[in-house]
């Protein structure tokens, strides 16, 4: 096999929607989307650092739909739904806190991608509030999938035994 590297996207200037479909014509590297509420203010801290520090073995690329402090929210849609449409797992992480961290466009996106054919990783933290019906719908739609998970790492684990058993690397 070839050099492992990961490659970290965010939603910036330079990554356009644009940016992504020629990434996407170009590069055969394997994708993950990490979906998943966002902080909305520079006090909250973000899980994405932590998902992405545990699937640094990882070959390929995870978007990350965070990056740009005040992006347009079209485009920011647009390159969100482009990133989650053209990679080869979703990861659904939900430390939902309802003050700082609501995800109700997560909710949106979960039950958007539930029948979707790829992979579909989704976890959350022990008692993280207004999570049971994502977990119903995902043990009815997804039963033979990944989850739920109440523990990060035990799903990075998983994530990266999932890409090394499905996907070849040259």
């Amino acid at each position: 096999p070839g050099t492992k590297f990961v490659r970290v996207t965010t939603r910036n200037a330079e990554t356009s929607v644009e940016s992504l479909r020629r990434e996407y014509e170009l590069d055969d590297k394997k994708r993950i989307f990490l979906a998943g509420p966002t902080p909305r203010s520079s006090d909250v801290e973000s899980w994405r650092p932590k998902m992405v520090s545990l699937l640094s073995s990882f070959d390929g690329i995870i978007y990350v739909p965070e990056g740009n402090a005040n992006p347009e929210k079209d485009e920011q849609i647009n390159w969100e739904q482009k990133a989650m449409l053209i990679s080869d797992i979703v990861v659904f992480w939900i430390p939902r806190d309802l003050q700082t961290l609501p995800g109700f466009t997560t909710n949106v996106e979960f039950g958007f991608l539930l029948k979707d054919d790829r992979a579909i990783f989704y976890g959350r933290p022990e008692g993280a509030p207004k999570t049971h019906y994502l977990d119903k719908m995902y043990d009815k739609y997804r039963a033979n999938d990944f989850g739920p998970y109440d523990s990060m790492e035990e799903m990075a684990v998983d994530i990266l035994e999932y890409m090394e058993k499905n996907f070849c690397y040259d």
